[in-house]
């Protein structure tokens, strides 16, 4: 059974079903037994975390998924500051068997302290929490309502996964956005169904204080419950492929890593996803672009593979740039830097006259070049 035969299962027939209710607040709790299906996406099981780690978290890590608390917020507002009220905050954990969400929803403004308690409880049980822009906007948020309360937060001291960053990285040239749902849509192959649109939770929560609302607060519990759920297979699906960079469903995915990988400093994984592209791509634009990008890392580690590259890309102004300082200052072949840079200067001369004024760049890079190779040969004569 998917996720979403299970939410309309618990929703039409177990509603109330594991709900407790006191000091008006409530607390929503459901278990998802493995295997549990999302799109074209499966969890059979739990699993550890290695590659995400390396761009989340401060010193990279082993980490057993279980300790990870996934959480998320639905607040009365957007805009932040000690007026919004997160009335409900969402965590699910993945057990042995199964994957857990836990929702705490306030009833009344007046048990935020209780709530809060509870909260703080939960958070102290684990060594990592996992979010959605949790660091722009929902720990804040939390971290606010717990000084107005005059609570110590335990959110300060536990490390944070915000898997927006990687999901922007990664996935945003492709999708066009990376926000939760087009996520769901465009990689877990997974569209939600009747779901309320986030603009308008607030007004829900104020309807419900105002009304006592139940069938609208359930389409928000359920909104949430999905966020958190998202979440678990976003986690596992980054991890994948960073690792290994042949899952990768599209090859701008593939592009958009490399090069995230490359500007974050971690090399080893950036020239994966760069070879791949350029061994499997079936985009030679892209291709071209990792080619390039994948010269420019190896520049700095080993030259002599970057020069390869650039032989096989000297149609493209760069290459015939870095093929002509690799000659100057590495081979110290003057006559052969000489000779690909008039090829490269000639080149300029007829994009210019095609009216590319790209060019333009390259072509003073060259001309600059030229002269000093040629003050160079006349050095070499006279000696």
């Amino acid at each position: 059974m998917n996720i979403e035969d299970q939410l309309k299962r618990l929703s039409k027939e177990n509603r109330g079903e594991n709900t407790r209710t006191g000091n008006n607040f409530r607390i929503y709790e459901k278990k998802y037994p493995f295997p549990l299906t999302m799109g074209k996406y499966t969890l059979h099981t739990t699993f550890t975390l290695e590659e995400i780690t390396k761009i989340t978290l401060p010193e990279s890590a082993i980490i057993d998924v279980k300790e990870i608390l996934f959480f998320d917020t639905e607040t009365t507002g957007l805009s932040g500051g000690a007026g919004t009220i997160p009335f409900l905050v969402g965590f699910g954990y993945f057990t042995d068997t199964d994957f857990t969400t836990k929702q705490f929803f306030l009833e009344s403004p007046s048990s935020e302290h209780t709530m809060l308690e509870e909260i703080n409880d939960i958070i102290s049980r684990y060594n990592y929490i996992a979010s959605y822009n949790g660091k722009g906007f929902d720990t804040h948020i939390l971290e606010t309502r717990f000084i107005l309360n005059r609570m110590q937060s335990e959110l300060t001291d536990t490390s944070h996964i915000d898997l927006l960053y990687p999901c922007r990285a990664f996935l945003r040239r492709y999708l066009g956005s990376a926000s939760l749902q087009d996520v769901e849509r465009g990689i877990l192959n997974y569209t939600r169904s009747d779901d309320i649109p986030g603009a308008l939770i607030p007004y829900v929560y104020f309807d419900f204080l105002k009304n006592g609302n139940e069938e609208k607060i359930n389409a928000v519990i359920e909104h949430n419950r999905f966020d958190i759920l998202s979440l678990a297979f976003i986690i596992k699906l980054l991890d994948d492929l960073m690792g290994n960079p042949a899952e990768s469903p599209h090859d701008l995915i593939s592009l958009s890593a490399a090069n995230y990988l490359k500007n974050k400093h971690i090399p080893q994984e950036a020239k994966a996803h760069f070879e791949n592209l350029i061994r499997s791509g079936n985009n030679d634009t892209l291709r071209k672009e990792a080619k390039k990008n994948l010269s420019m890392l190896l520049k700095r580690e080993d030259i002599n593979k970057a020069s390869v590259l650039w032989e096989e890309e000297k149609d493209e102004l760069y290459a015939v740039v870095e093929l002509a300082k690799y000659h100057e200052h590495r081979t110290k072949q003057i006559d052969m830097a000489l000779k690909i840079t008039n090829e490269g200067l000639n080149k300029c001369r007829l994009m210019m006259e095609l009216g590319n004024d790209n060019s333009r760049y390259f072509y003073d890079d060259l001309k600059k070049r030229k002269r000093r190779l040629l003050r160079k040969i006349k050095r070499q004569t006279k000696a």
